[in-house]
């Protein structure tokens, strides 16, 4: 794991976090999801606006930043009549401030599964028993369903950041590629399991299972926000489906509702999760979701490829006023 504290926001000193961690840090309050409440901090003048916008905050985490590749994993966890396990899937990459699909540097933007072929398979697996391990003691804690962690990748080496007991920004994604490969997707355990039907798949059954799902799978999503700094009029002709682009422009080719659908890889699936048009929109908002055959992740796994970007950006261009 990485070095990190828990510290009082309002009597920490700046000067006691820079002798321990150096001038970049990364500051996490104890809640929230997809970045919201996690800030970079470069100097004196970054903590005290952090100190001053977020007086609500109370004890966050403080760890010095790492700029590395952030791996995400997905793990179920289950008891049976022959006790407790925890499965695993194999990870994604995740796409955390990335322009032009946000403006700030921590916002969850997406994950990319197709990525997962440039990172060393000891990091991978390693991801995936660290994630089987803390899913086997926490439910010896009372814990189960499906839940994901997040690791730093630097080589072949991980460093753990935070586990999410919960479903992820990723497992829509993750389930519509179980589904199109014919496994049972990693949330269908979770149903089982609250409706007490795990017994229906044997221990050989979720050993096959499992060995199916460290299979890579093949696919990516991107999650677009408003970069405008004040609340942004949306009008727009864009409806969900299968779409392309034609220059800088897209072009709508069909119905289609999961990646499944796509036929090549140039093509978009474009959730039906658009704002509606006339609609105002406030500053940092999700405006849409876009699913891809093709990997969109640039060689440093942290910056979107040209094809992503320009596609992200004829997106935006198509929504707001």
């Amino acid at each position: 794991t990485l070095d990190s504290q828990s510290m009082l926001l309002s009597s920490a000193s700046y000067q006691d976090v820079v002798d321990r961690f150096g001038c970049h840090v990364v500051i996490q309050a104890p809640t929230g999801s997809s970045g919201e409440t996690t800030r970079f901090v470069r100097s004196w003048a970054d903590w005290e606006d952090l100190r001053r916008e977020h007086v609500t905050w109370d004890r966050v985490k403080v760890a010095a930043y790492r700029p590395l590749p952030s791996l995400n994993t997905h793990g179920v966890v289950v008891k049976t009549a022959e006790g407790l396990r925890c499965l695993t899937a194999s990870p994604s990459l995740q796409i955390v401030g990335a322009e032009p699909c946000t403006n700030r540097e921590a916002i969850y933007c997406g994950n990319d599964f197709s990525a997962l072929e440039q990172v060393s398979p000891r990091a991978s697996e390693a991801a995936m028993a660290w994630t089987r391990l803390v899913g086997e003691d926490m439910g010896r804690s009372g814990f189960l369903g499906a839940f994901g962690m997040d690791f730093l990748v630097d080589g072949d080496d991980i460093f753990a950041l935070e586990i999410n007991p919960r479903f992820q920004g990723s497992t829509a994604l993750l389930t519509s590629l179980q589904v199109e490969r014919e496994e049972i997707p990693l949330v269908a355990l979770q149903v089982l399991q609250f409706s007490g039907s795990i017994d229906a798949i044997t221990s050989d059954g979720l050993d096959r299972l499992e060995a199916s799902w460290a299979r890579p799978y093949q696919g990516a999503h991107l999650v677009l926000h408003t970069t405008e700094a004040q609340p942004s009029l949306f009008q727009h002709e864009l409806s969900a489906g299968i779409h392309r682009l034609l220059g800088v422009q897209l072009d709508r080719l069909r119905d289609g509702d999961s990646v499944a659908e796509l036929r090549g890889a140039s093509e978009w699936c474009l959730l039906d999760n658009l704002p509606l048009p006339d609609i105002t929109v406030k500053p940092g908002a999700r405006t849409a979701m876009a699913q891809t055959r093709s990997r969109v992740l640039a060689g440093d796994l942290m910056t979107l490829n040209p094809a992503a970007s320009t596609f992200a950006l004829a997106l935006r261009a198509a929504m707001v006023v």
